[in-house]
C-alpha cells in the first residue's frame, strides 16, 4: 500500500496550491469555480484503495474518471453529472453513476445516493465554516476554506487561482477521517483527498483512500 507516496503526493498539491498567492477580494462567488456549462467533462487520474486488515486486503486500483455534464432538468433545476469509469485511455468508458447538482443563494449543493452535501458554501470567504451535512442525515462535518488565493500544479496542467476545501479532519485512537478538495476559477474540481480509516492499537483496521487529480477538462 503506497501510503508514503500517496502522502508525499497530497504534500506537494498543497504546496502547489499555497505558493505564489495572488491578491483576491475578501469574497467570491462560489459559482465562479463551479461552473455548469451543458456539455462540460473533466477527466481525473483516480486511485483508490480499500482496506480490510483482518481479512489481509489491501487492494490499490488507479483508473480515470471521466465527469460530464449531461442534462439539465428544467422542472428540478437540477444539473445532472454523469460519471464514467475506464482502467486506462485505451479502453471504452463505463458509467457507473449519475450526480446531480443543485445551485442558489446558498450555494453548490451536490446530490449523492439521495444525499445532499453543501459542496460549496457562498459566499467564499476565507476560513468561513459550515455544516457540508447539513441537508442529510449524517453526521456533521465542519468544511471550511482554508485557502481562496492558492495556485495549483501537477503534471498534466496548471491553474493560478484555486480555492481549498477542508471538508474533515479528525485523528485520534479509533479513527483517521481527513478530507479536502480543491477547485479552479472557470475549471471546476481540480484536485480530492479522502481517508476514512478505522484505527485498533494505532495501525489501519478498515477504511479507504481515495483521490482524484485532474488531467484534463473542457467542452464536447
Amino acid at each position: 500500500m503506497k501510503n508514503i507516496e500517496l502522502i508525499l503526493f497530497a504534500i506537494l498539491v498543497f504546496s502547489a496550491c499555497s505558493k505564489n498567492q495572488v491578491e483576491v477580494p475578501l469574497a467570491l462567488p462560489a459559482s465562479d469555480f463551479f461552473p455548469l456549462k451543458m456539455n462540460s467533462y473533466w477527466i481525473y487520474d483516480a486511485l483508490k484503495i480499500d482496506i480490510d486488515a483482518p481479512v489481509d486486503k489491501f487492494d490499490t486500483s488507479r483508473f480515470e474518471l471521466k465527469v460530464i455534464i449531461n442534462d439539465f432538468d428544467s422542472l428540478t433545476q437540477l444539473y445532472e453529472f454523469w460519471r464514467y469509469t475506464r482502467p486506462d485511455s485505451l479502453s471504452e468508458w463505463v458509467i457507473f453513476d449519475i450526480v446531480s447538482v443543485d445551485t442558489n443563494t446558498i450555494g453548490i449543493q451536490s446530490i449523492e445516493d439521495n444525499l445532499r452535501f453543501l459542496k460549496l458554501s457562498d459566499p467564499i470567504i476565507l476560513d468561513k465554516t459550515w455544516d457540508g451535512n447539513s441537508f442529510n442525515i449524517l453526521p456533521a462535518w465542519d468544511y471550511s476554506y482554508t485557502d481562496i488565493s492558492g495556485r495549483f500544479e501537477n503534471e498534466y496542467l496548471e491553474i493560478k487561482e484555486v480555492i481549498r476545501v477542508d471538508e474533515r479532519n479528525v485523528v485520534n485512537l479509533l479513527q483517521q477521517e481527513i478530507a479536502w478538495e480543491i477547485y479552479g476559477k472557470n475549471v471546476g474540481l481540480v484536485f480530492k483527498h479522502e481517508e476514512v480509516l478505522k484505527l485498533e492499537a494505532n495501525k489501519v483496521k478498515t477504511g479507504h483512500i481515495i483521490e482524484y487529480n485532474l488531467i484534463k477538462y473542457g467542452i464536447e
